[in-house]
């Protein structure tokens, strides 16, 4: 069978060793001198996704020299912080930042998952940068500030889970104002006065999620009044937001296409019987409370959403007088 698949052409084993994982191309490219060339096609390596496996600097140094080039659109890394007694291990340096803002000039997204960014200097992002996603990450306050990176061309950012950023550190993104997407989920730290220099700024914002931050209705007045262009908003277990915020993003979003209010515990059937005004929306994640008459009845309101009940475990799905699991 081995022979048979030597057999095949270049550009056929190309084909499919394009679905393989990052760990089993390299595997391949040990295999004989013929898989070695193929697995070294600038195109297999466009997009690499590291996060799958903990390895420490050496072994991502290693990869980087292999395979990197100005090919890369797209690299994931994930760190050791969630690893016990292996918590500080490095997996990520300002040399390698270096090497790769000079081998990869048309890296566009960045995606470290468990990593220490102490470990390296905000200034040393490569300035192409169009996503930079840092999630569950152990956050240096004021990291940002103290870099100042040069992002132009930034869209969107993620600190999910960076649970020490504040709102200090939000008012620092604020700094790049082209942000079209923002996702705060998890940073607990994060309050009114965060969310309000990010309404105040970031005007071009379409997706926000500020699940289990610790924001109240006066937040979603501001991000009413200032995010006209708002498609996607996350309020997952937001607990002080009442049935108040709704009836105020209900009057000023109208773009508004996702809601998430699941374990929003202030909000109840009033308030969601606001949301049949809201024409645009076309995803609704709630929780049990909701009494499953109300959701019928918004569903027959907004035929062309899909209601979503939340209960333990399972996922309800509202279809006009139905309801599937």
């Amino acid at each position: 069978m081995s022979a048979v698949i030597n057999d095949l052409p270049e550009d056929l084993l190309l084909k499919i060793f394009s679905y393989l994982l990052t760990k089993d191309l390299c595997i391949a490219g040990g295999v004989c001198k013929k898989w070695r060339r193929v697995t070294n096609d600038n195109s297999l390596w466009r997009h690499v996704d590291l996060s799958p496996y903990r390895l420490n600097l050496q072994k991502v140094w290693k990869i980087i020299r292999a395979h990197l080039s100005e090919c890369l659109l797209s690299i994931r890394l994930r760190g050791f912080m969630d690893s016990g007694t292996k918590r500080k291990s490095q997996s990520v340096s300002n040399a390698m930042l270096d090497d790769i803002r000079d081998r990869c000039p048309n890296v566009e997204e960045l995606h470290l998952y468990y990593v220490n960014i102490s470990s390296f200097d905000a200034r040393k992002l490569p300035s192409t940068l169009h996503t930079l996603k840092l999630d569950s990450c152990s956050w240096q306050p004021r990291w940002i500030k103290s870099g100042n990176p040069s992002l132009p061309n930034l869209r969107s950012l993620s600190v999910s889970h960076c649970v020490r950023v504040d709102n200090f550190d939000v008012e620092e993104f604020c700094q790049y104002s082209n942000l079209e997407e923002l996702n705060l989920c998890g940073c607990y730290r994060v309050k009114d006065s965060g969310l309000q220099k990010v309404a105040q700024n970031l005007s071009h914002l379409t997706h926000l999620d500020i699940a289990v931050t610790s924001i109240s209705d006066l937040s979603v007045h501001h991000i009413s009044r200032n995010l006209k262009d708002l498609k996607h908003l996350c309020l997952r277990r937001c607990s002080a937001i009442t049935n108040g915020a709704l009836a105020t993003l209900v009057s000023s979003l109208k773009k508004l296409q996702y809601l998430d209010i699941f374990e929003c515990s202030s909000i109840d059937a009033d308030g969601l019987r606001a949301l049949h005004k809201l024409e645009s929306l076309r995803t609704l994640l709630c929780g049990p409370k909701i009494p499953s008459t109300v959701l019928e009845e918004l569903q027959n309101d907004l035929p062309l959403c899909n209601i979503t009940c939340i209960t333990g475990n399972r996922q309800l799905l509202f279809d006009g007088a139905a309801e599937h699991e």
